[in-house]
């Protein structure tokens, strides 16, 4: 075992030394590569750098180029400008000078032309002037002649046709005025008896419509007496029916004291018969005591009369007498039928028609008492009404004023044509 263990050891320390051989073998090799991958990266930096600065110098070297370049471009260019201008100025100077003597010859044309249109419109108008006097004297002495002529005319044959003309105008305007007034009266009376033709068949429309109004409403208050025959007739057979069941009611009450009566005095004679024995409850849920009997024999009593409470839910004709919502009572506005607000009373000029529809009137149902009648008086005062109603004093004076002038105006037109 001691054998063993030094080999082991003496194993494990070659090994120990081998893997120290190898790791320095390593360690040597990986400083090798190290250095030589920095030293070639060294050199790579120190080409780069060389061939960066070699492009550097390289651009500006052609950036001085091209500046040069332009610079000996752009003067080429200043210097054809300056020519170009130069030679653009001597031809507007040159034009300017041909401009400038063209004006001139046409100026001394134009003058020359203007001199000889005035030297011929100045001979134009001697001219017209002389052929003008000589055409007025001409005139004037032809209107002189025709001035005699016509004064020897008035004073001998135009006379007499002068009078004539004025006396066939004046009786012209006479006549007119006599039709123009007969044409007014004409018209107003047809106007006046078309207005009395007018209130005559209103009148009879008025009392076609009264007369189908009073056939109307004699057909409603049949039609309202016989909804009240029928209501009534229903009313009747409801309360018949009511009064029936009331009474079978009664009858099957009666009926349930009776047999309450008979129970207690069933359970009075077994009581006797078996000298008191009393049954348990759970064998006796029939038993009768005077206070039931007594409440049956009240409740027979007073099933056959009617409630004496005044409450609606007891009624028959309870609808009647509620409104929405169903259970409160309709108080209803009071109204005094009693006295008629027409003409003559109850037995005047609405007696005819009964003392349903003036109750009717009096309250406002179908038509006020008077209604038809105001409206007629109102349409008959408009259609009477003058034409000024309802104008105040400062516009009739002004209508009236120019009514004048219109009036002078149509006289003067008048004489400036006669």
């Amino acid at each position: 075992m001691r054998d063993e263990k030094k080999e082991l050891n003496a194993a494990i320390n070659a090994d120990i030394q081998r893997q120290q051989q190898r790791q320095r073998f390593e360690h040597d090799e990986e400083t090798k590569n190290r250095a030589h991958l920095r030293a070639t990266l060294d050199r790579q930096v120190s080409d780069l750098d060389r061939k960066a600065k070699d492009a550097r110098m390289q651009s500006l070297t052609e950036a001085a180029e091209l500046k040069a370049r332009c610079t000996q471009q752009l003067c080429q260019e200043l210097q054809t400008q300056a020519n170009r201008k130069k030679a653009m100025k001597q031809d507007a100077d040159d034009m300017r000078a041909q401009q400038a003597q063209r004006t001139s010859n046409s100026r001394g044309a134009r003058q020359r032309d203007a001199d000889e249109l005035n030297e011929t419109i100045r001979t134009q108008a001697n001219q017209e002037e002389y052929r003008l006097a000589a055409q007025q004297e001409r005139l004037r002495a032809a209107q002189a002649n025709a001035d005699a002529k016509e004064a020897v005319f008035m004073s001998t044959a135009f006379a007499e046709s002068n009078a004539k003309n004025m006396y066939e105008t004046k009786r012209q305007e006479r006549d007119e005025k006599q039709h123009q007034m007969r044409a007014d009266l004409h018209y107003s009376r047809r106007e006046a008896a078309r207005e009395r033709q007018r209130q005559t068949m209103l009148n009879t429309l008025n009392m076609q419509l009264g007369a189908s109004g009073g056939k109307k409403e004699l057909e409603r208050i049949g039609k309202e007496k016989d909804r009240d025959a029928v209501n009534t007739s229903h009313r009747l057979a409801i309360e018949a029916d009511l009064a029936r069941l009331r009474q079978k009611k009664q009858e099957e009450v009666e009926l349930q004291a009776d047999l309450v009566k008979q129970m207690k005095d069933k359970q009075a004679r077994e009581r006797e018969e078996l000298d008191g024995f009393k049954p348990n409850a759970a064998t006796n849920t029939m038993e009768v005591n005077q206070a039931f009997l007594d409440m049956s024999f009240a409740r027979a009593k007073s099933a056959g009369s009617l409630p004496k409470s005044n409450d609606l839910m007891h009624r028959v004709d309870a609808s009647r007498h509620l409104d929405k919502p169903c259970g409160r009572a309709e108080v209803k506005p009071w109204v005094d039928i009693a006295s008629s607000l027409g003409i003559g009373g109850g037995t005047g000029v609405f007696g005819g028609e009964g003392h349903m529809k003036m109750k009717m009137a009096s309250t406002g149902g179908m038509k006020r008492i008077m209604t038809k009648q105001s409206a007629m008086a109102m349409r008959d005062h408009q259609m009477q009404a003058t034409w000024s109603e309802g104008v105040s004093g400062s516009e009739l004076k002004s209508g009236m004023k120019n009514a004048k002038k219109r009036h002078q105006a149509q006289l003067m037109d008048k004489r400036d044509c006669y």
